[in-house]
């Protein structure tokens, strides 16, 4: 069993760029390697003995940066025959993919009616994380391309706070008026905090006021302090945040 953190991390990001390297050598999605490899590691290798608290953070983190990462190649310009498709799949399909998410759950498994909902939420995410490499193989022609990238991104953060809120509803047994005062709310917070953060940073890379070796530690800053601000806000209001900040640097048109 592996205790050090240090030889855990070793072990973590070699064994990660391993199967990403192999993934793309033999043209499969690496998502498939990263799975078996971090099955294989589960029996010398508990993240949460190690890490503690310090693992929900980093994980969080991690999706976050990715999420930037991914709202940062979502030009609108360039969809121009897929824009309503995108927004039905993350409202319409979201909300549908919910609906028998929850209803499956419900028929299969001996849970209660509330847990039935918080895993139809939960499988509302497909995330980038999947999405990506995918459609890296796959490589569909547009606007299908251009599609599933934009639901790939935006849908992660949707249903990560949908999954937030509904959990909150259950655990505090809120009225239906009151949960989906928590969803706008959370999304207000993630967009405001997106927008703000955003304004500010593209100003001030406007006037030239941070040296050009500063323009990545800035920006991984503003990431960084987007999603803090806005998950102290709301919980999972962040990856808003950082999905809006990444879009808005993709379709500025001042730097």
């Amino acid at each position: 069993m592996i205790e050090d953190p240090l030889a855990a991390l070793a072990v973590i990001t070699t064994a990660a760029i391993l199967c990403q390297w192999i993934g793309n050598r033999l043209n499969i999605p690496s998502v498939l390697f990263l799975l078996v490899a971090g099955v294989s590691l589960s029996p010398v290798l508990d993240p949460d003995a190690i890490f503690g608290e310090l693992l929900f953070v980093g994980v969080g983190l991690g999706v976050a940066i990715l999420l930037f990462e991914g709202g940062a190649g979502l030009n609108w310009s360039k969809l121009q025959r897929g824009r309503t498709a995108v927004i039905r799949l993350v409202t319409v399909g979201a909300l549908i993919t919910w609906a028998i998410g929850a209803t499956t759950v419900a028929l299969l498994l001996d849970v209660d009616l509330s847990i039935a909902i918080l895993m139809g939420a939960i499988l509302i995410v497909s995330g980038p994380t999947v999405i990506m490499p995918l459609l890296r193989v796959v490589r569909p022609r547009e606007p299908a391309a251009s599609i599933l990238q934009w639901e790939g991104i935006l849908i992660d953060p949707v249903g990560a706070g949908l999954a937030i809120v509904v959990l909150d509803a259950i655990i505090s047994e809120r009225s239906w008026g009151r949960i989906v005062f928590r969803i706008l709310t959370t999304i207000g917070a993630g967009v405001a905090v997106g927008a703000a953060v955003a304004i500010l940073v593209l100003a001030v890379l406007r006037r030239h006021l941070i040296a050009d070796h500063l323009h990545v530690p800035v920006t991984l800053a503003a990431v960084i302090g987007s999603y803090a601000l806005a998950n102290q806000l709301r919980p999972e209001a962040g990856l808003i945040a950082v999905t809006l900040l990444g879009m808005a640097f993709a379709n500025q048109r001042s730097v």
